[in-house]
Parts: C-alpha cells; sequence; structure tokens
C-alpha cells in the first residue's frame, strides 16, 4: 500500500475498517484517512520507516483507540490527528510541527498522555494543539519551548498536570502573531 504518493487517497472511506501496511511503509500525505470514521486497526502500529504525518492525515477516525509510534517520524502536519480516537502516539524523534493551524492532536477524546521531546529547543506549542483532549491527564514538556499558543490546553482533563522544563517559556497563551 502507497499511501504517500497519492493525495486523499481513502478520505472519507467510511466503510474501511482494517489497514495493513508493508514493512517498507513511509509516509501518510494529506488526508490519507481523513473522515474514515470506521477505521479501528491499522498495522503495523510501529512505523519505523514513517519520516513525515502530513495534514489531517488520521482526521476523524474516532474508531482508531489504538497506540500508535512512529520511532523516526520528523515532521507531523495540521489537524494530523484531530478527532481520532488515539490513545497515545509515540513520536521521540519529532522535529518540527506545522504551526500554522495547529489543532494537531484537537478533539482527541482517548488521548491520555503525551511526551514532547523535541532533539532540540522548538519555540512553539501551536494553537489548539490539545484542545478538547478530555482524557489527557498528563503532558511532559521535556525541552524548551518558546511559546505555548492560546487554548493550546483548552478543555483538557480536570486537575491535568502540565511538566515543563526549567526553562520556562517566554510566552503563554498568546497566538502566534500576537506574541511578537
Amino acid at each position: 500500500l502507497s499511501v504517500a504518493k497519492s493525495v486523499y487517497p481513502f478520505k472519507e472511506c467510511t466503510s474501511l475498517t482494517n489497514v495493513e501496511l508493508s514493512v517498507d511503509f513511509e509516509g501518510f500525505d494529506t488526508s490519507a484517512f481523513d473522515g474514515c470514521t470506521s477505521l479501528e486497526r491499522i498495522s503495523p502500529s510501529v512505523m519505523d520507516k514513517v519520516i513525515t504525518i502530513t495534514g489531517y492525515a488520521f482526521r476523524g477516525c474516532e474508531k482508531l483507540k489504538v497506540d500508535l509510534s512512529f520511532p523516526n517520524c520528523t515532521t507531523v502536519g495540521n489537524a494530523a490527528f484531530a478527532r481520532s480516537g488515539i490513545k497515545s502516539v509515540s513520536l521521540p524523534k519529532l522535529a518540527e510541527l506545522n504551526t500554522t493551524g495547529g489543532a494537531i492532536f484537537s478533539g482527541c477524546k482517548n488521548l491520555e498522555s503525551f511526551v514532547w521531546n523535541f532533539p532540540d529547543y522548538h519555540a512553539e506549542i501551536p494553537s489548539t494543539c490539545f484542545e478538547g483532549c478530555s482524557s489527557l491527564a498528563r503532558i511532559e514538556i521535556k525541552t524548551p519551548v518558546s511559546v505555548i499558543s492560546g487554548s493550546a490546553f483548552k478543555d483538557i482533563a480536570p486537575g491535568a498536570e502540565i511538566f515543563l522544563p526549567v526553562e520556562a517559556p517566554e510566552t503563554i497563551g498568546a497566538h502566534p502573531k500576537s506574541a511578537k
């Protein structure tokens, strides 16, 4: 299956329930599974060769209640996992988030924890990044950020714990354009 070579390959394919990818699979292109509301399983759950997950790749995959791992993924696009059912996602080498629109994990009601561990300094946690993640009880930010944009953590779990590094952000709560 070569999803990376085609824009919108399975967009709004509401009857799709299972996707099996080859071990050589390298990436998800724009809206790969956007709106696949019946998608419950994607395997393998650890995808070593995926480097990029572009915008809207899993948006709206509400039944996808899985733990995913992308050990070598360096880039995640706008709303890539928004309103999906994911419980956890591991992105240990993540170096770039699309901060233009944010909303990367917005509305992921099953997302319970997230470790923010960029290999180097990252400028911003984008606007609405985790908004509406009502089960999100623990966020660990291991590397310094300069801006936590407005509504980044709006409507996460009551009593959620957010752990920041010693170097506190310069701006908290501003939208990127107004932060300057």
